[in-house]
């Protein structure tokens, strides 16, 4: 597995007229696939089944075609936690990684 590389986010800079003041959201939308159950509830087989399925749907498609998928349990403890740090996991995410997965596009990292 390559390493990943950390870049600053935008908002690290610090340049512009109001580089003092950071403003950040983040959308998460989670849900159950039909005939899955929710991930508390499910297997670690139905975990696994829901992450290969939402891989084949977006590997195909060239509108995610700048998208990559970060597999939790590929990645060390160390760049869990960058992730975290950046907001773009959770805690709970980053500590309970098996069939865990951030689809997010290459930029973003």
């Amino acid at each position: 597995m390559k390493q990943l590389e950390f870049n600053l986010s935008r908002w690290m800079v610090g340049s512009g007229p109001e580089n003092d003041i950071v403003i950040s959201s983040r959308v998460r939308a989670a849900r159950n696939l039909q005939h899955y159950p929710f991930p508390c509830l499910a297997s670690g087989d139905e975990t696994e089944q829901v992450l290969n399925k939402i891989i084949s749907v977006t590997q195909d498609k060239a509108c995610f075609s700048d998208f990559q998928y970060l597999l939790m349990d590929q990645l060390s403890e160390l760049e869990r936690q960058a992730l975290v740090e950046k907001h773009l996991i959770s805690f709970f995410l980053a500590k309970d990684a098996k069939h865990g997965a951030l689809f997010l596009r290459s930029e973003k990292i």
